[in-house]
C-alpha cells in the first residue's frame, strides 16, 4: 500500500531537484494529469458503485436491492483499508506520472549536448533489420482499424487501471 506513494514521492523531489536547478517551475502541462486523475477517479467510484448494486442485486435477489444489502456489500468489499489503496495508488500513479513528464522535459537542459539519440536511433534501426521502428510500425498498426484498436485499448487501460 505504501509502495505507490513512495515511488511518487521520490520521482516528485527528483522532478522538483531536475526543474528547480534549470530555473523551471515543476508543473502539469495542460492538467493531464489532474484530469486523467479526475477522470479515472470519477470511473473508478462508478464501478465501484456498480460492484455494490450488482452483488448486493444477486444477494437479496431484488433488483434495485434495499440500501441494508448494498451497505453489507460495501462493508464487506470495500472497506476503509480497500478504499485507501485505491485512493492512494491512483494519486500516486498521476503523480508520478507529472513528475516523470516534467523529468523528461528537463534531462535535455540538465545534459546540453549530451544526450544519447544517434546510438539510441541506431540501435533502434539495427533490432528492426535496418528499418525505422516508427516508420515500420506507423505502416503496420498507424492506419486504418488497428489504429482505433489500439487506441481503444489503451484508452481502456488508463480508466481501468487500478
Amino acid at each position: 500500500m505504501l509502495a505507490g506513494p513512495a515511488v511518487a514521492l521520490v520521482t516528485l523531489v527528483a522532478a522538483l531537484v531536475a526543474t528547480d536547478s534549470v530555473g523551471l517551475p515543476l508543473r502539469d502541462p495542460d492538467h493531464v494529469a489532474a484530469l486523467y486523475l479526475v477522470l479515472v477517479g470519477f470511473g473508478t467510484v462508478v464501478l465501484v458503485g456498480l460492484d455494490v448494486v450488482v452483488r448486493a442485486g444477486r444477494r437479496s435477489g431484488a433488483f434495485p436491492p434495499s440500501r441494508a444489502a448494498m451497505r453489507g456489500v460495501r462493508c464487506e468489499r470495500w472497506t476503509l483499508r480497500a478504499g485507501l489503496s485505491a485512493g492512494s495508488a491512483l494519486v500516486a500513479f498521476y503523480a508520478t506520472y507529472m513528475a516523470y513528464r516534467n523529468l523528461k522535459s528537463v534531462v535535455p537542459l540538465l545534459r546540453p549536448g549530451d544526450n544519447f539519440d544517434r546510438q539510441l536511433a541506431s540501435l533502434d534501426r539495427d533490432l528492426f533489420a535496418g528499418n525505422d521502428p516508427a516508420a515500420l510500425l506507423h505502416s503496420l498498426l498507424g492506419t486504418g482499424l488497428p489504429t482505433h484498436v489500439l487506441s481503444t485499448a489503451y484508452v481502456a487501460f488508463i480508466v481501468f487501471l487500478r
